[in-house]
């Protein structure tokens, strides 16, 4: 079975009653607008109460964020760059870890490579009006933002880990997944949005 079939298959059946997924997902999707041939930020968030951990006991993300960036290029059979920042947390770690990488629109889904030494692949699709499904059937390399060190044990995805449905939330929300470049872009300067 290739792994687009698999994948979808996974989308479908791991979805949460009521949280089915929408077929073709568009950069408006996405984005949350049309964005033209301007840069656009959207930002998606989830945490996971203790109700749902402990049915979910393989399941070691406990909260988990996503910044994308989209960039228009007129060279891009697309015509945008896609790159998604993903935070996460882990069960028995404080700190955020974070997995991202470039990722491409095809079929009516966005497909990343992780950035991270050793690859990893993810998948975003739409779930419904404001929602999206965050695919990582095979998990992927997490790193942590504030450090070069190895992450530690418990810093990394558990059998449980494939499909997260993450609801769009304010950019603000999610300013300390931004870089310097991404914030002068969206407010102006580089300073936190307050």
């Amino acid at each position: 079975m290739s792994r687009a079939i698999l994948l979808a298959a996974l989308l479908v059946l791991a979805a949460p009653a009521g949280a089915a997924v929408a077929a073709g997902m568009t950069e408006a999707d996405l984005l949350g607008k049309d964005p033209g041939n301007q840069a656009a930020y959207s930002c998606f968030s989830r945490h996971y109460d203790a109700a749902h951990l402990q049915s979910h006991p393989k399941q070691n993300v406990t909260d988990m964020r996503v910044f994308v960036e989209s960039t228009y290029n007129a060279e891009s059979d697309s015509h945008r760059d896609d790159y998604l920042t993903i935070g996460m947390n882990f069960r028995t770690l404080k700190r955020e870890f974070r997995v991202d990488g470039g990722c491409s629109m095809e079929d009516g889904k966005l497909t990343c490579g992780g950035d991270c030494g050793g690859g990893g692949t993810f998948a975003v699709e739409t779930a419904d009006k404001g929602s999206i499904m965050v695919a990582i059937p095979d998990g992927a390399p997490v790193y942590d933002p504030a450090s070069n060190d190895e992450p530690p044990d418990g810093a990394a995805f558990g059998t449980d880990d494939k499909l997260f449905k993450l609801d769009r939330v304010d950019l603000k929300q999610r300013d300390p997944l931004m870089s310097d470049d991404d914030r002068t872009a969206i407010y102006g300067k580089t300073e936190t949005a307050k």
